[in-house]
């Protein structure tokens, strides 16, 4: 489930219920509990790729 979907399912339980605040904490948490994780997992792979790139780089004679 993407951002859109989200919103749209966030926007049409307001439509149902008229509770705003709820609706936007429970939108907000379910977006944090999505990104963070993948931010974690997107940094490591980065610094994995990095190490890589570096150690390929190194001359072998100096």
């Amino acid at each position: 489930m993407g951002l859109p979907e989200l919103l749209h399912t966030g926007r049409s339980v307001m439509d149902r219920t008229y509770d705003v605040l709820p609706v936007v904490v429970a939108l907000a948490v379910t977006y944090l509990m999505l990104t963070i994780p993948l931010t974690f997992l997107v940094k490591a792979a980065e610094g994995q790729w990095r190490k890589r790139t570096v150690r390929q780089s190194m001359p072998l004679f100096s």
